[in-house]
Parts: C-alpha cells; structure tokens; sequence
C-alpha cells in the first residue's frame, strides 16, 4: 500500500508541462542534416519550408499540432557560408514575417538565426511585442557564430499559442532583409503537487493501517 501512495504521489510531483522542441530552417534551397544541432545543441529533424502554410514536424519527425505561415517576396536566398542553416533564408525588399500557430504556451528558449548574405540582414526585427536591432548581413567575415550577429538567444514567453517574428526597413543599413532559421525548445517546468493528491494519498495510506489492524 505505501508503495501504491509513493508511485501516486510521485506521478503528480514529477508531471511538467512540455511541448515540442522544433528547428525550422527557412528556404528550401539547403536542408539541414539530422547531426546538425545549431545553437541550441538540438540535434534531429529539421523543417526545411518556403513560403506560404506549413505543418510542423518534432525532432523525431512526427508530425505536431504546430503550423507555420512565412510571408517574403522570395525563399531562394543562398550565400555559401554556414550552410546549411545560415546559408539559404527568406527574404523580402521591405519586410517578412512568420507566424508559428498551435503551441502550447509556457516559457521558451528561442534561437533565431540570420543571413550570411552580405546583403541580406534579418531588418528591425519583432518578436512577440519585443523589438530587437538588426542581425546579420556578415557574409564571410566570420567564421563562427557571434551572438548577436549571427543568431540572437531569447526566452519568450508563449501566451496565446502563437509566435510570431517579423523584420522591416527601419532603422537598418541593408537593402533586403530575411530569416534563416530558428530553434525552439520549451522550458520544463514543475508542476506544484495539488492538495488533493496529498489528500487521497493519505486517504489511501489511512486505509492500508486500518486493514492491518
């Protein structure tokens, strides 16, 4: 019986909230290999999409309940640095946008990650509300990732089971601006034991004793 109220109790101490970790790598030009963890050291599959509506795929490539709506002019930039991540992105002469739908909401890490083309950089970017300078546009000059410059790490906060990204032409030096890629990965997070579990608990332990007597 002890043992029955230990297994109970230990289900509901050890529940967390969790959700699909994903990578999205933006154009179809160059898709990323399974080896390849980016950032977020997170390696599996990754979701190659262009422009237009997609279902999303986890790490094990099972499909979830996550769409992705990306809006540019064009998804067949390519420059020969990073590939196959940084390498090939969207972009657009005035702004781009995408749009995840269908998460689960809770905290976030969250890696985003610009063009190598030196003529392309990701423009002012916003995040959920949050405005970010420009990234990217590096080309050659670098040859590994800087934060800040190549990629920029967040947490974000998923509210209404959307996340949504976009940059523009304000306030930045390029002519074209676009995405590479991104990473997302839920934070785990313990869930607080309710009262009732340690009630029933100890109604069931309660009931173990007096059966011995």
């Amino acid at each position: 019986m002890k043992r029955l109220v230990g297994l109970i109790l230990f289900g509901f101490m050890s529940s967390s909230a969790f959700s699909a970790s994903l990578n999205i790598d933006f154009s179809t030009r160059m898709g990323a290999p399974l080896s390849f963890q980016g950032y977020e050291g997170q390696a599996g599959n990754w979701n190659s999409i262009g422009l237009g509506s997609h279902n999303l795929f986890d790490l094990n490539g099972v499909a979830t309940s996550v769409t992705a709506n990306v809006s540019a002019s064009n998804d067949n930039g390519i420059w020969g640095s990073f590939a196959p991540l940084l390498g090939d992105n969207i972009f657009d002469a005035n702004a781009w946008s995408v749009d995840l739908s269908g998460l689960t909401n809770g905290l976030y890490d969250l890696i985003v990650y610009a063009p190598t083309n030196s003529m392309v950089s990701t423009g002012s970017l916003d995040i959920n509300g949050l405005s970010l300078p420009e990234m990217g546009a590096v080309g050659t000059s670098y040859p590994t990732m800087v934060d800040g410059v190549t990629h920029k790490v967040l947490q974000i906060e998923i509210t209404n089971s959307t996340l949504s990204l976009s940059g523009d032409d304000q306030n930045t030096s390029k002519n074209y601006y676009g995405l590479a890629g991104i990473q997302l990965a839920p934070v785990a997070s313990e869930v607080p034991l309710p009262a009732a579990a340690w009630l029933f608990g100890s109604a069931l332990l309660g009931l173990g004793l007096a059966r011995r007597r």
